[in-house]
């Protein structure tokens, strides 16, 4: 399944009014989360992985501040949330 926009708004509905504020923030900065997160390392629990990189990099954001854990550094909830899952997950062992 592919990570959406209104898949992410329903896991972190706090992210609610900057969708409302900031459409295409949300939608720009999903593609680039994509990106950053290995399907084949994450698995089943892809989306997930999508949508805590999303809200943490939302929350790096001028729209996010509040979400930052010290807001001189870019450590967020989100953040620590994605490596304490990372961490959980499963080695995979692929062929190249």
């Amino acid at each position: 399944m592919a990570a959406t926009v209104a898949g992410f708004l329903v896991m972190f509905p706090e992210f609610e009014a900057t969708y409302t504020q900031r459409p295409q923030l949300l939608a720009e900065t999903l593609t680039y989360a994509a990106q950053h997160v290995s399907a084949v390392r994450w698995g089943a629990r892809y989306e997930r992985g999508v949508y805590l990189k999303l809200a943490h990099m939302i929350a790096l954001s001028p729209y996010g501040e509040s979400a930052r854990l010290v807001k001189s550094k870019a450590d967020t909830v989100y953040s620590t949330q994605f490596d304490d899952e990372l961490r959980a997950l499963p080695v995979r062992m692929t062929t190249a």
